[in-house]
C-alpha cells in the first residue's frame, strides 16, 4: 500500500511538472512512466503521444538529447502493454516519422518485433525484424533476434542461417554494442538444439575469432560445456570447461561448473577439489558474478555426496 501511494504521489508531482514545464517532452515520459507503473495505459499513452509531439516541435531543444525513437519506444511499449500494438503500427507508419533517419526508424521496428517475439507471437515479430534489417543493415542485433525467433520456433536452420550472419557482419563492425560472443552463444545453442555440435565446435575454432580475447573465448567454451553438461554428456563437457579455465583463469564460475559436472559422474574428490578452488579464487575477488556464499553451497553439496559433510562443516566455521 505504502508504494502505491509513493508512485500516486509521485504521479501528482509530475503533473505538477508538466504543468509547468509544457514544452518538454522528457516530462510527459517521466509522467507517462509513472501512469505505466500504476498499469493506467491509456492515460501512459496519451503522454507519451504528447511527448512525441513535443520532441517533433522543439527537435533542436539543447537540453533533450534524445532521439525522436527514443520516444516511439515508450510509446510502443505502452500500445503493446494495452493490447493495441497493432493500432500503434497504423499511427507511426502513417506519420512518416523517421522516413529520413532510417537507421532510427529500424530501432523502432525492432522494438516492435521485440513486443511481439516476447508476447509469444514470433510469426508476427518476423516481418518487423526483416523491417528493421532492411532499414539498417549494419546492426547485428536485428540479425540475432530474428534468429533467437526462428529457434523458438525450432525453424533451426534458419536461425543458424541468421546467427551466422549477425557473426559474419560483426566483424565487419567490431563497435556493436555486444561482443562477438554474445553471437557465439546463440549459434551454438541453435546448433546444439539441432543436433549438430560437434559442426559448431569445429566452425568456431577454425574461425579463429576471440584469439585475441581469451576471456571473450572463454564464455564460448564454458558455454559448450554447460550445453553438453545438460545434455547429461558430462564427460564430454569437462574438456571445454577445462579450455575456459585456461583461457581464464579469473572465473570461479568455470570452476564451479566443472566441479558439479564430477559431482553428476559421482567423482566426489574431483568434485571437491574444482569447488575448493572455486572457493578460494572468489576469495581473491572484490566482484564476481556470484557472492561467495553461492560457491560453499556446491562444496558443502560435493562433501555431503561424499559423505563427508562433518569435513565440510569443520573447514567452513575455521
Amino acid at each position: 500500500m505504502s508504494d502505491l501511494k509513493n508512485i500516486q504521489r509521485s504521479n501528482e508531482l509530475l503533473k505538477r511538472a508538466v504543468e509547468l514545464n509544457n514544452d518538454k517532452a522528457v516530462y510527459c515520459i517521466d509522467l507517462g512512466q509513472s501512469y505505466a507503473n500504476l498499469e493506467q495505459w491509456d492515460e501512459a499513452i496519451d503522454c507519451y503521444k504528447n511527448a512525441v509531439d513535443l520532441k517533433k516541435k522543439y527537435y533542436d531543444d539543447p537540453e533533450d538529447q534524445n532521439e525522436l525513437d527514443y520516444y516511439y519506444e515508450f510509446l510502443s511499449e505502452a500500445y503493446s502493454k494495452a493490447g493495441r500494438l497493432n493500432e500503434f503500427i497504423e499511427i507511426f507508419e502513417k506519420s512518416g516519422d523517421l522516413n529520413d533517419n532510417p537507421d532510427k526508424k529500424a530501432i523502432v521496428y525492432n522494438r516492435i518485433g521485440n513486443l511481439f517475439a516476447n508476447s509469444n507471437k514470433e510469426q508476427e515479430a518476423i516481418p518487423y525484424y526483416i523491417k528493421a534489417i532492411k532499414f539498417d543493415p549494419h546492426r547485428p542485433i536485428y540479425l540475432c533476434n530474428l534468429g533467437l525467433t526462428y529457434m523458438t520456433l525450432e525453424q533451426l536452420d534458419e536461425a543458424i542461417k541468421y546467427y551466422k550472419q549477425a557473426i559474419e557482419l560483426y566483424r565487419k563492425s567490431p563497435d556493436d554494442f555486444y561482443g562477438l560472443d554474445y553471437y557465439y552463444d546463440f549459434l551454438s545453442e541453435a546448433y546444439f538444439k539441432a543436433g549438430r555440435l560437434n559442426e559448431f565446435i569445429e566452425i568456431f575454432e577454425k574461425s579463429g575469432d576471440l584469439n585475441d580475447n581469451p576471456d571473450k573465448k572463454a564464455i564460448v567454451y564454458n558455454r559448450i560445456g554447460n550445453l553438453l553438461a545438460n545434455s547429461y554428456k558430462e564427460q564430454e563437457a569437462i574438456p571445454y570447461y577445462e579450455k575456459a579455465i585456461e583461457l581464464d583463469p579469473t572465473r570461479p564460475i568455470y570452476l564451479c561448473n566443472m566441479g558439479l559436472t564430477y559431482t553428476n559422474l559421482g567423482q566426489w574428490q574431483e568434485a571437491i577439489e574444482n569447488h575448493k578452488n572455486a572457493v578460494e579464487l572468489r576469495k581473491t575477488l572484490s566482484k564476481d558474478i556470484y557472492e561467495l556464499d553461492y560457491y560453499y553451497e556446491y562444496l558443502a553439496i560435493a562433501y555431503s555426496k561424499a559423505g563427508r559433510l562433518k569435513e565440510f562443516i569443520d573447514i567452513f566455521e575455521k
